[in-house]
């Protein structure tokens, strides 16, 4: 007997079915976009992931990825919540733990992109802009223990006399 109730039984053999349809360097790929909460640009898919555009593609194609046009900025990649447990449960410990890790190095790296923005006129537009797209992975970042390089950043910028909750990064956002 599954775990999962019947309707949801049909939605995963349909994502089993599709998964399986997939070669073993797309099926990698699909694994990896697991750590991605908020969606990704292509430019993150590669820094985080490695990956090249024909697996990403075959993703795309094979409707396990959508694709949004934002009103600025490039397209944006998303998967639905059931295929991203579903490429979640298989994304090998190893392998989430390196992905995971870039994951945190890349959204650091865009906070401290970011920053500068955050301050002067730009400010207001800088936050509507960027902040929406990414506040999901942004603060899947931070997990239950921060990277100490991210929380100085959000610490920097939003708390410079240090006296905000930990935790309390997404509504300083």
């Amino acid at each position: 007997m599954s775990r999962f109730p019947p309707r949801q039984q049909t939605l995963r053999a349909t994502i089993d079915w599709s998964h399986e349809l997939l070669t073993e360097e797309q099926q990698t790929l699909f694994a990896r976009l697991a750590v991605f909460a908020g969606g990704f640009t292509l430019e993150a898919v590669e820094a985080v992931c490695g990956a090249a555009l024909d697996p990403f593609a075959a993703l795309l194609d094979g409707g396990l990825l959508l694709r949004e046009q934002p009103a600025w900025g490039p397209p944006r990649f998303r998967m639905l919540d059931p295929v991203r447990e579903y490429a979640a449960e298989r994304l090998a410990p190893d392998d989430g733990e390196v992905t995971q890790a870039r994951h945190a190095a890349f959204f650091v790296e865009f906070a401290e992109r970011l920053r500068p923005s955050l301050t002067g006129p730009e400010a207001p537009r800088a936050v509507v802009v960027y902040a929406p797209d990414e506040v999901r992975n942004l603060t899947d970042t931070l997990g239950p223990v921060p990277s100490p390089a991210f929380m100085r950043v959000v610490k920097d910028e939003f708390d410079p006399d240090h006296r905000m909750a930990p935790g309390r990064f997404a509504l300083a956002i």
